[in-house]
């Protein structure tokens, strides 16, 4: 499911307005859809209240492959 700007504006996501385009908060993003990607090439460092954060388009934000998620666990399993 692709996010819409719409979407995450409702959701109360902070955002930044950079070049007439809305750029949102990537953590706050991440926090409400784990399962979701953020390619590092769309990801743009912007101010949102005072501070800088990793911003992106909701247009670049993909959905998870199964690989993707395997590859989360895997990071996340602690050594045994």
């Amino acid at each position: 499911m692709k996010l819409k700007s719409s979407q995450l504006i409702k959701l109360n996501v902070r955002y930044a307005v950079h070049e007439n385009e809305l750029y949102f908060d990537v953590l706050e993003i991440k926090d409400l859809f784990p399962e979701k990607k953020f390619p590092p090439d769309k990801i743009k460092s912007l101010p949102i209240g005072g501070v800088y954060v990793n911003t992106i388009r909701a247009e670049d934000i993909e959905d998870m492959t199964d690989f993707d998620k395997t590859m989360v666990q895997f990071m996340k399993a602690k050594p045994k």
